[in-house]
């Protein structure tokens, strides 16, 4: 009896020790999260915003006659709290613009004029459009004598120049431009990378977070008219995102992407390029978003020690273990031994926030439950449920406390094979706060009797107000 008093005080001195050690050493834990389930952590956004076309001739408009609608939908989801990925889809009309002076244009009429290859013709089949549309305008003055109608186009002429109306005068160079509506559809697949979790740590208050992406996808102009042909492009695409948290669920974006295509898409081909620097076609959009975030929104955090630390734990312990001699003596009577049953107390298993899973940090304890029982099969265990007061509402953390107990219950049926006669369960909810520290009580504890003190309860537990089932009335409330 007395050398396992000793054992029993030398583990909860050690106890102490650990726990204390830890406090004082939070600051050096190195937290680990983790990623949750396949359901965990999706998204979903859609925005709104202006884009623009980088083809042949382009730079020679206005900017403000460039910009477009763009609209965005996406669905996603975060992997870790650093890396995600989301399908995208977009589209609408782009503006191209166009002088019409050099490069072949891709037409779907083999009688189309002027083709010298099969489906390229030195003649854009959209200037007439422009010119007779009223919503096709050029966009400056046409030069004096120049036709207004494409049927008044001279394109036989004396000089057997059959684009001398055009190109003949250069008039593109004063700034004569018509438009190419160009009605298309995209969809990309993107990785997202939070630079500002991965440097500068995770956290789920943060207001601010940069996230540059990088997609593939394709591309679909469908919306050419008079006799351009549809076309369709692989797309790589690459932006930046800049999110503003405004809620658990709600985040603000600017949503900045370009997107690159084949010379083909506005089915114009060769020309003058928009840059002297570039010569890639694509488009570029800036979209302002609305994100709504799905449950689990938040990473889970598991806080590693280093390994220096848990060394030195361990050396504590086992100093703390070492037998103390016990002295005789001889004055003292004998003890006499009262037989009696304690109520004792295994270590309680403890749950996230809303949560009734058992976490793996914690399915140790759960074997320990199941060796108490095993090592002697007259033992039997009541679990008693509870969750904390300040979170939820005595309905749901009723709810919640019950799950988690039978959870528990569960676990040592079925993985440890414990008869379930010898496991009686009860739920408190957070009518009882069994530990001081609010979150400690979302916790299932292990309750047992035995002739021997084994563990400590709570310093303020209290007993259960709820009585148990009828089945189970004896043996197992009984106060210390």
């Amino acid at each position: 009896m007395k050398k396992t008093t000793l054992l029993l005080t030398t583990f909860f001195i050690a106890s102490i020790a650990i726990s204390a050690f830890a406090q004082e050493n939070k600051k050096n834990l190195r937290p680990v999260y983790r990623n949750g389930g396949f359901w965990d952590h999706w998204f979903i956004s859609a925005g709104a915003g202006g884009q623009m076309y980088f083809g042949e001739d382009d730079n020679k408009a206005q900017i403000k006659d460039r910009i477009s609608l763009s609209l965005q939908l996406a669905a996603g989801k975060w992997i870790n709290h650093f890396i995600g990925a989301r399908l995208q889809i977009g589209g609408l009309k782009l503006k191209g613009w166009n002088d019409g002076i050099a490069g072949e244009y891709r037409v779907k009429d083999p009688d189309y004029p002027y083709q010298q290859t099969q489906g390229l013709s030195p003649l854009d089949p959209q200037i007439g459009s422009s010119i007779e549309t009223d919503n096709r305008k050029w966009t400056t003055p046409r030069r004096k004598g120049l036709p207004t109608l494409y049927s008044e186009y001279p394109w036989n002429t004396a000089a057997g120049d059959p684009m001398f109306g055009l190109h003949g005068g250069r008039e593109g160079e004063n700034g004569e431009l018509y438009l190419q509506d160009l009605r298309y559809f995209d969809a990309h697949v993107d990785f997202l990378f939070n630079i500002t979790s991965a440097i500068r740590g995770y956290s789920p208050t943060r207001f601010f977070n940069l996230i540059p992406y990088l997609g593939v996808g394709f591309a679909y102009e469908y919306g050419t008219e008079n006799g351009l042909v549809r076309d369709q492009s692989f797309i790589p695409v690459g932006g930046m995102m800049f999110n503003f948290r405004l809620s658990k669920a709600l985040d603000l974006g600017l949503d900045f992407k370009g997107v690159i295509v084949q010379e083909s898409f506005d089915s114009h081909i060769g020309g003058e390029t928009s840059s002297k620097f570039w010569t890639q076609e694509g488009y570029a959009s800036a979209t302002l978003n609305l994100t709504y975030k799905f449950k689990q929104r938040e990473f889970e955090a598991v806080y590693e020690m280093d390994p220096n630390e848990i060394q030195q734990l361990n050396d504590r312990i086992n100093a703390l273990m070492v037998p103390v001699p016990v002295q005789a003596c001889p004055q003292c009577p004998p003890a006499v031994e009262v037989p009696a049953k304690t109520k004792i107390y295994l270590a309680p298993v403890h749950f996230p926030l809303d949560v009734h899973i058992v976490p793996q940090r914690e399915m140790y304890k759960v074997d320990l439950a199941a060796k108490f029982l095993t090592d002697d099969a007259a033992r039997t265990l009541s679990l008693e449920g509870f969750a904390d007061r300040k979170t939820g509402n005595p309905q749901y953390n009723q709810a919640i406390s019950e799950r988690r107990v039978r959870e528990v219950r569960r676990l040592l049926v079925e993985k440890y094979g414990i008869n379930p006669n010898r496991l009686s369960i009860g739920w408190e909810g957070d009518v009882v706060q069994p530990f001081d520290l609010n979150d400690l009580n979302r916790a299932v504890l292990f309750i047992g009797d035995e002739d021997i003190v084994t563990g400590g309860a709570p310093a303020n537990y209290r007993q259960p107000t709820t009585p148990p089932p009828a089945d189970i009335q004896n043996n197992i409330y009984r106060s210390r």
